[in-house]
């Protein structure tokens, strides 16, 4: 790929390769490809650099994990949803759980001339009753708090760094407290800070020779880091976070200059990020976009 990009094709044939790139890349990432055009773009994952350079940011954004999967359900909620439901609604049996009783001629007489309009509004109140007080939980800010169900263990403070796992350390002072999460997230190491840790995300030796992409997903009260080959700071207050991201130096499975690092402020819909290069800054505030801070002098 490097070579055609280099030859002495025109700007609009360059274009045209890197969109096909791209293209290529993310019907692999949204698992349209048959295994054997599959395969043949993890071969080239692994040994064109210039290809994963190019595929490196759409990875790490694909790798973010769900919404949902970050802050699950907890357990019962439905049942209890649905069981005010029926309380509000006056139904005596529950159709999802038990057998209707048998109806007389005259029950299915006046059951098959009840108005259309009368089925519509009953499952519309249903689906907006479930739905609305879901998304009324989430816009309230109270999921995080609700949901949260994982297990988590405290990190110890000590000097120098501390491993966690996965080719990922962190420094952290007294007064921070860090939790790491008991199982990873669609791959990624999960942990929850509060205070300032600085983080360094490593790859280590995989099989067949290969190294082994690793990543962090870092949750603080106002938003969300995660990160892959990456040296990085992080500082969570109440209601704002700054990330510092740290000249890491030649990276073995990234480009020189390839972002490594995103952030995303916490929202309804985590859908506005930032990537950042060595040496950049940003601040997240709760609820708004993130935005990039001057650099240090």
């Amino acid at each position: 790929m490097t070579d055609r990009l280099n030859s002495d094709l025109d700007d609009t044939r360059k274009l045209d390769l890197v969109d096909a790139e791209l293209e290529l890349i993310t019907s692999y990432l949204n698992g349209h490809l048959d295994p054997e055009r599959a395969e043949a773009v993890r071969r080239r994952l692994a040994e064109d650099a210039a290809f994963a350079y190019l595929a490196e940011p759409l990875l790490l954004a694909w790798s973010v994990p769900k919404h949902i999967v970050r802050h699950p359900r907890p357990d019962g909620e439905w049942e209890r949803d649905w069981a005010e439901f029926k309380r509000r609604a006056g139904i005596v049996h529950d159709p999802l759980r038990e057998p209707a009783p048998k109806p007389s001629r005259w029950e299915r007489w006046k059951a098959f001339n009840k108005s259309t309009g009368a089925k519509v509004m009953f499952f519309v109140a249903l689906g907006a009753y479930l739905y609305g007080g879901h998304v009324a939980l989430n816009v309230l800010g109270g999921q995080e708090e609700v949901t949260e169900q994982r297990e988590y263990s405290t990190v110890a403070f000590d000097t120098g760094w501390i491993p966690l796992g996965d080719g990922i350390e962190v420094q952290i002072p007294r007064d921070a407290a860090l939790k790491v999460d008991a199982h990873n997230l669609d791959g990624m190491k999960h942990v929850v800070l509060e205070g300032t840790a600085r983080f360094r995300v490593l790859p280590t030796d995989g099989t067949s020779r290969l190294l082994r992409r690793n990543a962090l997903y870092v949750e603080t009260s106002a938003g969300s880091v995660w990160a892959g080959e990456a040296d990085f700071t992080v500082t969570a207050l109440d209601s704002s976070t700054t990330v510092l991201v740290h000249a890491l130096g030649p990276r073995r499975t990234a480009m020189p200059h390839q972002r490594t690092v995103m952030i995303s402020a916490k929202r309804p819909y985590e859908a506005d990020h930032l990537a950042l290069l060595d040496l950049e800054e940003a601040r997240l505030v709760r609820g708004q976009e993130p935005e990039r801070v001057p650099a240090r002098r």
